[in-house]
């Protein structure tokens, strides 16, 4: 398995197509031709080495393979996001964020 081949633009379609479970329709929701995302989405398998869905006349169904890589990719995307509000955050100047959590009793005592 040959991660380095691994796109974007192809793993945000193959989450479209888990999400709406129809190629056509995950296609025209990135901008992409049907034929194109059809085979993005077999290079993202090949690249994988596992089908990523059962192709069906109404559509697709996730596979096992598929569910695994939803749940990663999902992560991954959210992590692409957040690296790229941190980035931001350092160029306008805020450098850091602090999160806190307490309850009533100890935030009334401090």
């Amino acid at each position: 398995m040959n991660l380095s081949r691994l796109d974007l633009t192809s793993l945000r379609l193959a989450l479209a197509c888990a999400r709406t479970g129809s190629l056509t329709a995950a296609a025209h929701e990135l901008h992409l031709a049907p034929a194109a995302a059809s085979r993005r989405v077999r290079e993202l398998e090949a690249t994988l080495g596992s089908e990523l869905f059962e192709r069906h006349a109404r559509g697709l169904r996730v596979t096992s393979a598929g569910e695994v890589m939803v749940r990663h990719g999902l992560a991954l995307l959210q992590h692409l996001e957040r690296l790229g509000h941190e980035v931001t955050d350092l160029r306008e100047g805020h450098t850091r964020h602090v999160h806190l959590c307490t309850s009533t009793a100890a935030l009334n005592q401090f």
